[in-house]
C-alpha cells in the first residue's frame, strides 16, 4: 500500500474565519490530539500558545493595512502548522497541514478533526487531500493543489478531493442532498447543514490509484450541477449554474 506522507485540510468560509474565533480555537483546544503547542505572527515564528496573546495580536493587527496570516502549530505528534485570512474578504480561509512523518494513525485522526471543524463553524466549502509518496502526478486529486480562495469566489470548485465540504448554499445551489447521494459517494449530513462527501468508506485506506478513479466517476456524476469550474482552453471559466458567496458577512 503507498505511504500516505502529508495530508491536507482546507475550509472556505463566508468571511474572515476570524469573526468566529471562539469556535475556531474552541474546536483545537477541545481535543487534546489536536491542542495546540504554539502559535506565530506567521507559520515560521512560533511563542508557546496562551490564547490571549495569539486573540491579542490577531484582533490588533488584522486591523492594519497588511493583514497577517497567523499560525497554529503543534510539535507533538501529530504535528501540524494551521494558518487562516484574517481580512474580511470573501471566502476566507483556514489551512491545516501535517508536519514530518505521519504514524499510521494519524491519517484517520486527522480526517476526524476535518469533521470537527466543519461541524463547528460556518463552512461553505472544504475538502481534505492525501498526499501520497513516490506517487505519479496525474494520481493527484487536484495536481498537489489544494482549492484556491479566489478561483473558488470567482469560477467555482474545482473538483473532488479524498473528503469534500459542501456547505448548505452549496448543496442547494447543486440541487439538493438527493443529488449528492445519487453521485455513489458516501455521503453524511452535518447538525449545521454542512454535508461531507468521501470517495470512499474510510478514504485513507484507499490505494491512490482506486481513489483518482473513484474521484473520476463521482465528479462525472456531479458535472450536471453546473457549479464546478470548467476548462475553455487554457483558462478556466465559471460553472454554467455557479454564483458566488455574497459579499456580506454574515451576523
Amino acid at each position: 500500500m503507498a505511504e500516505i506522507d502529508q495530508v491536507q485540510i482546507e475550509l472556505l468560509f463566508p468571511g474572515s474565519p476570524w469573526a468566529w474565533k471562539e469556535r475556531l480555537l474552541a474546536a483545537f483546544e477541545a481535543q487534546p490530539t489536536f491542542a495546540p503547542s504554539h502559535w506565530g505572527e506567521s507559520d515560521s515564528l512560533r511563542h508557546d500558545y496562551v490564547r490571549e496573546d495569539l486573540t491579542r495580536f490577531v484582533d490588533e493587527a488584522r486591523m492594519t493595512e497588511s493583514p497577517p496570516v497567523p499560525s497554529l502549530r503543534r510539535v507533538v505528534q501529530p504535528r501540524y502548522v494551521a494558518t487562516w485570512s484574517t481580512s474580511e474578504r470573501s471566502p476566507g480561509w483556514v489551512v491545516l497541514k501535517s508536519q514530518m512523518r505521519l504514524r499510521p494513525e494519524d491519517p484517520a485522526l486527522l480526517f476526524d478533526f476535518a469533521q470537527t471543524l466543519a461541524e463547528a463553524l460556518p463552512v461553505e466549502y472544504g475538502l481534505v487531500d492525501i498526499g501520497f509518496e513516490g506517487v505519479p502526478a496525474d494520481l493527484a486529486m487536484n495536481r498537489g493543489a489544494l482549492q484556491h480562495p479566489r478561483a473558488y469566489l470567482e469560477d467555482g470548485p474545482d473538483t473532488l478531493f479524498a473528503r469534500t465540504f459542501l456547505g448548505p448554499r452549496l448543496v442547494a445551489l447543486m440541487g439538493g442532498e438527493p443529488v449528492l447521494r445519487a453521485s455513489g459517494g458516501v455521503v453524511k449530513a452535518g447538525a449545521n447543514g454542512v454535508v461531507t462527501l468521501d470517495l470512499l468508506d474510510a478514504p485513507w485506506k484507499a490505494e491512490p490509484g482506486v481513489l483518482k478513479q473513484r474521484q473520476l466517476e463521482v465528479l462525472e456524476k456531479l458535472r450536471p450541477t453546473g457549479i464546478f469550474s470548467r476548462q475553455e482552453g487554457l483558462f478556466p471559466r465559471p460553472g454554467e449554474r455557479w454564483k458566488p458567496p455574497p459579499s456580506e458577512q454574515p451576523a
